[in-house]
């Protein structure tokens, strides 16, 4: 989540282009109208630059979506179909071996079979 608001990064992008393109006059002109202490509590040069390039491109200076899978949601279908997999799956490994006990030991087994060959 970004520090500044919109409010913020409108000014500073007009006080670029209204103060002749410097990034020390507008930095100096965001500490004076936001009534902060120290010029380290503005934006960054780097952090201006950045805005003014995506206002350039966009015609806007928050970022931009995010590309590529979006987030899925947890809603009660998904989990639902979740629990379906796990309990088709639990069902699969108690055909193939069994019951619950006689397959935690065969993994049992096979762990110590793999650790007593790995200690040698």
């Amino acid at each position: 989540m970004s520090q500044f608001t919109g409010e913020q990064r409108a000014f500073a992008v007009q006080a670029f282009y209204e103060n002749g393109h410097s990034y020390i006059i507008v930095r100096r002109m965001f500490r004076v109208k936001f009534n902060l202490r120290s010029i380290r509590q503005c934006p960054s040069t780097q952090l201006l630059k950045q805005w003014l390039k995506r206002f350039q491109e966009t015609g806007s200076t928050l970022p931009m979506r995010r590309q590529g899978r979006s987030r899925t949601l947890r809603t009660e279908q998904a989990i639902q179909e979740v629990n379906r997999s796990v309990q088709k799956c639990g069902t699969h490994y108690a055909k193939t071996f069994g019951d619950f006990e006689d397959f935690a030991k065969q993994l049992k087994t096979n762990f110590e079979t793999r650790f007593e060959a790995s200690s040698l």
